[in-house]
């Protein structure tokens, strides 16, 4: 009787120990926890980062190398992607080429500063996607900070997420030039007006107005008549006092010359107050 329980006591255990086994079996499918490793410019070992500069109206810049690679050790495919500058500005923007054919597609909630695509497809097809990548700014006024674009991809089936990949874009500001309209609310920046021989003097402006993307400030404005010698009497002048900021150093009947630094409204000002006469018959 002892052989016959030890016998069942034997067989039983080697019951449990089948179904654990044939249960793990069922359970048991590829693993893809490890995360994918994402490098923007491969040719530099120390990091995954990337480095490039843009200038204000000039070509849009690369946001990574033509090396780009993307690694993982346990998934062939990528399924998203997210690029993002996390310190835009008004203008920035992100522009792409999404590999033909790839089953890439890009998100609804993506935006002109964050880019989101999502699709299974090949590491390679999304290597290509990250490397079209440009940055550009369509305003006069970018700044100077420079802006950093965050990287990063998910493989597939599990979106393990890979490091953040950054890209830093030196912006280089072009000084832009003031734009003066002497007569603001007409079509046109030029201003015409008649003067009656003998008469009162009349303005050169019908409300001035100096507008600049770059700055709110006027360093210095040359006012002068632009024949090579004007006529015998005719003269300008300034009629009122000078806004605090600005002097008129050099004043003759044919130039005045206005230096500041002062407000392009202070500039305005003086520019509306400067007339012209004659005394010629």
């Amino acid at each position: 009787m002892a052989l016959i329980r030890d016998h069942l006591l034997h067989s039983s255990i080697w019951n449990i120990v089948w179904m654990a086994c044939l249960v793990g079996l069922l359970h048991a499918g590829p693993v893809h926890a490890l995360p994918p490793d994402l490098d923007l410019n491969a040719s530099i070992t120390t990091s995954t980062s990337y480095w490039n500069s843009y200038t204000e109206g000039g070509a849009s810049a690369r946001i990574s190398d033509t090396d780009t690679v993307i690694t993982d050790p346990d998934s062939t495919s990528m399924q998203a992607a997210s690029i993002q500058i996390t310190n835009a500005v008004s203008g920035d923007r992100l522009d792409f080429t999404i590999p033909f054919g790839s089953g890439i597609s890009e998100d609804t909630f993506s935006r002109s500063t964050h880019r989101i695509f999502s699709g299974r497809s090949s590491i390679a097809n999304y290597q290509t996607l990250i490397e079209s990548v440009r940055f550009s700014n369509t305003g006069d006024n970018p700044g100077s900070s420079n802006r950093t674009i965050e990287v990063i991809v998910s493989d597939y089936p599990t979106s393990t997420p890979s490091n953040t990949a950054v890209a830093t874009i030196q912006v280089i500001p072009v000084d832009d030039p003031p734009n003066l309209d002497l007569s603001a609310g007409a079509a046109g920046n030029n201003y015409t007006t008649t003067y009656t021989e003998q008469g009162t003097a009349v303005p050169i402006t019908d409300g001035a107005s100096i507008t600049d993307p770059d700055t709110t400030n006027v360093s210095n404005a040359i006012i002068y008549f632009s024949a090579a010698v004007p006529s015998d009497g005719d003269r300008l002048s300034i009629n009122g006092t000078l806004p605090a900021g600005i002097t008129a150093p050099v004043q003759t009947d044919s130039q005045i010359e206005l230096y500041g630094p002062a407000s392009a409204s202070a500039f305005e000002t003086v520019l509306q107050q400067i007339e012209f006469s004659s005394g010629n018959d």
